[in-house]
């Protein structure tokens, strides 16, 4: 999948579980300096473990490179779009500070102010 955009930066962070690569985050740095995530992958045996609660320590690690990935460049404002039928990733999206600012008609567009 392609960037959007106006990206001047974009990279891929790996999530990992044990030493098995399970899935992929793709973000990135707009012309106006906020975030952007992009794209998000997560082997399909693997996606219930992230989302659910049994594993909050897999979502954690995710969103916490996310995090080091944006303080790396002093970036205050993270924008995520997710389609509407994953609501599951809309409810973690929400439970690590995003929210929602504009809907489209095939997803939402959330906001983390940091």
């Amino acid at each position: 999948e392609t960037a959007p955009k106006g990206m001047l930066t974009k990279d891929v962070l790996g999530l990992y579980k044990d030493d098995d690569l399970i899935g992929f985050v793709c973000v990135g740095i707009f012309e106006d300096l906020t975030g952007g995530i992009y794209h998000i992958y997560i082997k399909p045996d693997c996606r219930k473990i992230i989302i659910d609660n049994s594993m909050q320590r897999t979502s954690y690690y995710l969103m916490e490179g996310i995090e080091k990935y944006f303080d790396k460049y002093n970036i205050k404002n993270v924008e995520i779009e997710i389609p509407h039928q994953l609501l599951g990733i809309k409810k973690m999206a929400e439970k690590y500070g995003f929210f929602p600012q504009q809907n489209y008609s095939d997803a939402t567009k959330y906001i983390k102010r940091r």
